[in-house]
């Protein structure tokens, strides 16, 4: 037990302190011990309440008490608390001493479990949140590419103009869409490009052709009208120094043929000329319409012809 006037540590059937000599009365209740120092309870209530104490309150408190002790070790070394007689050997500032050692290390301990046992709840919450971003950002996503979008291109009853084919090369043939086989839903007017190589005067070059097409078609039988709207030629490789050429006379150009169910494709001949086409791939990506095949003088391919258009609306 402690005494109570100096708070010397002494045996618990003592009749006076061996220190300062005071006489202990029999039903004199021991000064409070380490054991139950007001850390000790905050430990015990962070064990018993199984939750994530205010660990930064510990710390403070645990502060708090140090001072108090070192408070106490300098009054008792200065006789305010209980007297500097001879007996005094420094025995209770070893005492003292050992109870700020046990308090810290006890505190020490309930902090660490509290932050043990706050840990796995704090990384629950953070990994919860991380979970909840990564699912918002996959959704946004998502409904970005489910969106309706595609290439910028004159409206339906607009006249075919050359920057209606910037994508195809920009970006090329989006062979990602949806595939079209059938004949059947292809009839009616798309925006056209024909784009066809030629040498002359030493000089590769191309020469591009822009039309409102109108695709017709009894049974298997074909007609594709091409309403000439613009002519153009570059360089090989050098699509800025595309000029305009010719006049803006309007000329139509009439090519008859047979959709071949094997190949789907439409083969369509000039009625003018050798010149054929083999239109064969039919592609539908968000919204749009997209044609594309090769352009013949009569066995020998010469370029590339690209259609493209809205989706029709259902019905019509």
């Amino acid at each position: 037990m402690f005494c109570e006037k100096c708070g010397a540590k002494i045996p618990d059937d003592s009749s006076f302190c061996e220190v300062c000599g005071a006489k202990i009365e029999p039903d004199s209740k021991p000064a409070p011990g380490p054991e139950s120092s007001s850390f000790g309870t905050v430990s015990e209530k962070a064990d018993k309440q199984g939750s994530s104490p205010n660990i930064i309150g510990i710390l403070a408190g645990v502060a708090a008490v140090a001072l108090l002790v070192i408070a106490l070790l300098v009054a008792k070394k200065s006789g305010l608390i209980g007297g500097n007689t001879d007996k005094d050997d420094g025995s209770s500032e070893e005492t003292v001493a050992e109870t700020v050692t046990e308090t810290v290390t006890e505190t020490e301990t309930s902090s660490q479990t509290a932050a043990e046992t706050a840990t796995p709840a704090e990384e629950q919450s953070s990994q919860d949140q991380v979970s909840s971003d990564k699912d918002a950002l996959v959704e946004a996503e998502t409904q970005q590419e489910n969106a309706i979008s595609g290439p910028a291109i004159s409206g339906v009853d607009e006249d075919a103009v050359i920057e209606d084919f910037d994508w195809f090369f920009k970006d090329g043939f989006p062979t990602d869409g949806t595939k079209h086989e059938e004949i059947w839903g292809l009839g009616g007017m798309w925006k056209c490009m024909m784009n066809i190589y030629s040498a002359s005067d030493d000089q590769e070059t191309y020469r591009m052709v822009i039309a409102d097409t109108d695709v017709q078609y009894m049974g298997y039988k074909l007609t594709l009208l091409f309403h000439t709207k613009g002519r153009y030629e570059y360089p090989k490789n050098s699509l800025d120094e595309i000029k305009q050429v010719g006049d803006s006379e309007a000329v139509t150009l009439t090519m008859n043929g047979d959709w071949d169910e094997e190949r789907t494709s439409m083969d369509v001949y000039s009625v003018n000329s050798a010149l054929n086409c083999s239109i064969n791939k039919f592609v539908e990506k968000n919204g749009y319409e997209y044609a594309f095949g090769s352009v013949f003088n009569d066995t020998t391919r010469i370029g590339d012809v690209v259609m493209i258009r809205v989706k029709p609306e259902s019905g019509d």
